[in-house]
């Protein structure tokens, strides 16, 4: 299984390509990842691009923005 270090690390190396990112937090109870970006427009970019994208290999449910 991965670790929530390994969860947070998998959603930067997919989110930072996007823009500056100032912080993310991982909601364990909800299994959320919430990404905050310097600047709105690098949120909204990341929004579109990642809108049914599946992080994982394997996994067949994409993420939900």
């Amino acid at each position: 299984g991965m670790t929530i270090k390994d969860i947070v690390r998998l959603v930067y190396e997919h989110f930072s390509v996007y823009g500056e990112i100032k912080d993310i937090h991982f909601n364990q109870g909800r299994f959320a990842a919430y990404v905050k970006f310097s600047h709105r427009n690098f949120a909204e970019f990341a929004r579109e691009a990642m809108h049914n994208q599946v992080l994982v290999e394997g996994v067949t449910e994409p993420i939900r923005i």
